[in-house]
């Protein structure tokens, strides 16, 4: 009885590793179901090339009501799939500093005719009551895309106390 139900599942997880973690349950993703019409490597049967040709502009929605954060420490330019991240590092004068992020300042001119970026480095400041002391670090980051990048020479990061620029 154990045998039958060790083979049981042997078989079972055997299966499941056929189905390529898809959970189609239609066979290796890698044998037929690569396959376009004609057999042809490359292609879609629902339509449409591949992906890697695509650029994605990625649009960050977010509102950022926060403080400029009061001391920028550190920043950073780190390559990434498909473009690069921004990185800042800050600290408060006080504690309660939350939430860092990096904000792209909107300019009169428009974003195609600029290659300076210009990126706020912004937190949601403690209440007015709270006590000073030791702060903890705040991290921000912003994501821009190679094909954004190709149009950039530099990128701003203004803080409270500074602007730093780092060449791209």
């Amino acid at each position: 009885m154990i045998l039958r139900v060790c083979a049981a599942v042997i078989l079972g997880l055997s299966v499941m590793g056929c189905s390529g973690g898809s959970g189609s349950g239609s066979g290796s993703s890698g044998s037929t179901g690569s396959l376009g019409s004609f057999g042809s490597f490359g292609s879609s049967p629902f339509g449409g090339g591949s992906k890697d040709e695509e650029e994605v502009e990625v649009i960050q929605p977010v509102a950022v009501t926060g403080v400029l954060v009061p001391r920028l420490t550190d920043a950073s330019v780190e390559p990434a799939l498909r473009g690069v991240l921004i990185r800042a590092e800050g600290v408060g004068d006080r504690t309660g500093y939350h939430t860092g992020v990096l904000v792209e300042r909107k300019s009169e001119t428009a974003l195609d005719e600029s290659d300076i970026l210009v990126l706020e480095f912004r937190a949601f400041a403690p209440d007015p009551g709270q006590v000073s002391g030791q702060t903890d670090p705040l991290q921000g980051a912003f994501f821009v895309t190679n094909k954004r990048l190709g149009k950039l020479r530099e990128v701003q990061i203004v803080s409270g106390d500074a602007t730093r620029a780092l060449r791209l």
